[in-house]
């Protein structure tokens, strides 16, 4: 159940990214990447 949720983290980063990218708002790119962060790093703890 976790690991879908993070999947799910990791997507939403990815999305907002690249949604901030295409609209030049550095803003909304940064909430991207802590997103995407957020889920490596909770991501990694389970992995290892």
């Amino acid at each position: 159940m976790e690991r879908i949720s993070i999947i799910v983290m990791l997507i939403l980063g990815i999305v907002i990214f690249i949604l901030g990218k295409k609209k030049q708002k550095n803003k909304i790119k940064n909430v991207g990447i802590i997103l995407i962060l957020f889920a490596i790093a909770i991501g990694s703890s389970y992995f290892i």
